[in-house]
């Protein structure tokens, strides 16, 4: 249920009200500071993927970087990826490229246990 608030003057406002004008989206960040000051328990920005290593587990293998950039597809990829994906993954091994996607898949992973 929303409540009637006066915004025409914030200055005049109880801080529950400003607090109820923030969390509904209608003071700018402008508005926050000047009238509720920096928030203390603001949590930390996470970091971006970029910026987060890749530590795995020991269900999670890396991907493997090919020549071209690409990352290499590993059998648990296999039912998620496109077909243009798995045929690329065929190509970069060498292997027939025609099929439907079930026919891809048997090829990969007769080529995986072959390995």
């Amino acid at each position: 249920m929303s409540r009637k608030v006066d915004t025409s003057d914030l200055s005049q406002l109880s801080e529950e009200d400003l607090r109820y004008l923030q969390s509904r989206g209608r003071l700018t960040p402008e508005q926050e500071r000047e009238y509720l000051g920096e928030q203390e328990n603001k949590a930390p920005e996470a970091p971006s993927l970029e910026e987060t290593p890749y530590t795995g587990d020991e269900n999670t293998a890396p991907s493997v970087q090919t020549n071209d950039g690409s990352a290499t597809l590993g059998p648990d990829d296999y039912e998620d990826a496109s077909n243009d994906r798995l045929k690329e993954e065929l190509k970069r091994r060498g292997l027939s490229t025609s099929g439907n996607k079930a026919e891809l898949i048997e090829r990969l992973q007769a080529h995986d246990e072959g390995e």
